[in-house]
């Protein structure tokens, strides 16, 4: 990364001094500048933005193309009209070609900078397990975890059970009460979830309406202690709610799955607690 900074910072240089160059020689030949070096600045800019956008061999294509036609006008004047060529025709000969490759070579490296970034946006998503908005672990996370505890429950025959706990007519609620409130009202489920859990419990948020909790060595029996504790705590928002005059309540469902040898995988099991939601009125 630091030697593509330094040759972005050495193709910019280039560039300011060859645009420093072309202007001080035509503000210094102004006697001798026609209309065609004005015409000639503006295909130059045109070439640059060519080459910026599409790269350097773009770029020194157009350049090309442009020298090519521009040198063999004054080629055909110089030939058979007897006209000597100008100082100012190898300005844009020399000039147009360079400034070309400086610009391509610098957007082609902007490019490379970009897409490295992107990559590493890419890589850091796929490295983080944490949900932003509540703290707790994230869909990723939960697989991760889930597949290691089903292995430990095999070779150890530990209890375990996965709850999913999922946001009634999320919504119909997110339009009720707005996204900024939704998110306070998301926060404090979780701090729920949080409060009726224990340390070795694993919390997750899943997606925007459903969380999971992984009950270390708990079977079903102490899952549904557990659901009982989140539920209470969700009537104590829905009091607070109350309090604020919004006259509506937040409804949870909850599935609660234990894990037995017939379980095949970490999405089998979370499939089997999604099913278990479809139960709870």
């Amino acid at each position: 990364m630091d030697k593509l900074s330094r040759s972005i910072d050495l193709y910019i240089v280039a560039m300011i001094m060859q645009v420093f160059i072309i202007f001080g020689f035509l503000y210094f030949n102004l006697h001798d500048n026609t209309f065609l070096d004005f015409i000639m600045l503006g295909i130059t800019a045109f070439i640059v933005l060519i080459a910026y956008f599409k790269g350097t061999i773009w770029g020194l294509l157009s350049a090309t193309i442009a020298v090519f036609i521009y040198a063999s006008y004054f080629l055909y004047l110089s030939l058979i009209q007897n006209i000597n060529i100008n100082i100012n025709v190898y300005l844009w000969v020399i000039s147009i070609p360079i400034i070309s490759f400086l610009t391509g070579r610098f957007g082609d490296k902007l490019r490379e900078i970009q897409n490295e970034n992107k990559e590493l946006k890419n890589e850091m998503k796929e490295l983080v397990t944490i949900d932003k908005k509540t703290g707790l672990s994230n869909l990723k996370g939960f697989y991760e975890d889930l597949e290691r505890e089903i292995s430990r429950c095999k070779r150890h025959k530990f209890p375990m059970a996965l709850m999913l706990i999922k946001i009634s007519y999320y919504n119909e609620l997110l339009v009720y009460f707005g996204e900024r409130k939704m998110r306070e009202i998301i926060g404090e489920i979780s701090e729920c979830i949080v409060k009726s859990t224990r340390i070795e419990d694993i919390q997750y948020m899943l997606n925007d309406d459903t969380f999971a909790i992984l009950l270390i060595e708990t079977d079903e029996l102490g899952g549904e202690v557990v659901n009982k504790r989140v539920k209470d705590d969700i009537k104590n928002i829905n009091l607070k709610l109350d309090n604020q005059e919004k006259n509506i309540n937040v409804e949870v469902k909850v599935g609660i799955v234990e894990y037995n040898e017939n379980i095949h995988d970490a999405i089998e099991l979370k499939k089997l607690a999604e099913k278990e939601l479809e139960y709870d009125v």
